[in-house]
C-alpha cells in the first residue's frame, strides 16, 4: 500500500487506526506515516473528550443552560466531523495539514 494511503487510513477509527499503523510493519519506520499515526490518535483523543465533556458538564451547571452546553457540544462535533475529513483527505493527496497545538506534538513523536 502506498504511504499516502496509509496515512490516509491512519485517521479512519482514530486512536485505534492510528496505533494500528505505529506498530504495523513497515509503516512504523516511515516518518510521514507516523505523524498521521500519531496526529490521528491525538486528535481523536481531544475528539472523545469533547464528546465527554458535555454530559459531564451538564451535572455541574443549571438547568437553563443544558441547551447552551448541547449546542456547543453539538457544533463542536459537527466542527471535529469537518477537519476528520479533511485530515484524511490531505494525507491521501500527500499533503501535510498539522494542527495548531497537537500537529507540532505529533511531529515531535514521529
Amino acid at each position: 500500500m502506498p504511504d499516502h494511503a496509509a496515512s490516509a487510513l491512519s485517521y479512519v477509527l482514530g486512536p485505534i487506526s492510528g496505533v494500528f499503523f505505529l506498530t504495523l510493519e513497515p509503516y512504523s519506520r516511515k516518518r510521514e506515516v507516523r505523524f498521521h499515526a500519531w496526529q490521528s490518535i491525538l486528535f481523536g483523543s481531544l475528539a472523545f473528550a469533547i464528546f465527554l465533556a458535555g454530559p459531564l458538564l451538564s451535572f455541574f451547571v443549571p438547568m437553563t443552560m443544558l441547551a447552551v452546553i448541547g449546542f456547543a457540544e453539538l457544533a463542536l462535533l459537527m466542527a471535529s466531523l469537518v477537519v476528520w475529513m479533511i485530515l484524511m483527505y490531505r494525507a491521501y493527496v500527500g499533503e501535510r495539514w498539522v494542527l495548531p497545538v497537537i500537529g507540532p506534538m505529533a511531529d515531535r513523536k514521529a
